[in-house]
Parts: C-alpha cells; structure tokens; sequence
C-alpha cells in the first residue's frame, strides 16, 4: 500500500511543481 501511495504522490507532485513553477 506505502508503494501505492508514493507512486500517486509522485503523480501529484509532478503537475503540482509545475503549477507552482508558472504561478510564482
């Protein structure tokens, strides 16, 4: 379940530092 779980963070967390990137 913990690889689950960090492999769905892993999703999230891409998009999300990318939003974050173009919206400072």
């Amino acid at each position: 379940m913990t690889h689950s779980i960090g492999e769905s963070a892993k999703k999230v967390a891409a998009p999300t530092t990318e939003i974050i990137a173009v919206s400072p």
